[in-house]
């Protein structure tokens, strides 16, 4: 018996490529093969370049403002942080 996991379900890649493309990178992410790493980042790449900006905005903004939240805290937390003076006592 086989289980459904160990299936892989034929997509048209001329009729449905988007759908094709969707379940081929993430039955490589799944399959967690270290071979398809290159393949995969080639993948994302060439998809993350070849996106209008706006729609990154769009799709991604929630990612966006986490990030910027993140980066925002981070500078606030080093302007309160007094670094530790270079110079010694007397080497002025």
């Amino acid at each position: 018996m086989h289980s459904d996991k160990h299936r892989v379900k034929y997509v048209d890649p001329v009729k449905n490529p988007n759908l094709w493309l969707e379940l081929t990178i993430l039955k490589m992410i799944e399959d967690k093969d270290p071979a398809n790493e290159s393949a995969l980042r080639h993948a994302l790449h060439a998809i993350i370049h070849w996106i209008e900006p706006g729609l990154i905005d769009q799709l991604f903004g929630d990612w966006i403002q986490q990030y910027l939240d993140a980066h925002s805290a981070l500078e606030s937390n080093q302007n309160n942080f007094d670094p530790p003076c270079s110079l010694e006592a007397g080497q002025e």
